[in-house]
């Protein structure tokens, strides 16, 4: 087998973006996470804070 890397290179621009991306989503799951578990336990304000994605 040839030793060719598995991923292209990317730009420091590139890798910070897709970062950024990644961070994103996460802070977007944890907080739909939290908002499903408010309304569980029955909290009002479950629905007031939303994080909208751009």
């Amino acid at each position: 087998m040839p030793n060719e890397p598995h991923a292209a290179a990317h730009s420091a621009e590139e890798v910070h973006a897709m970062a950024l991306g990644n961070l994103q989503g996460e802070y977007a799951w944890v907080l739909e996470t939290a908002q499903a578990q408010a309304m569980t336990r029955g909290d009002r304000a479950a629905g007031r804070h939303r994080y909208r994605r751009h």
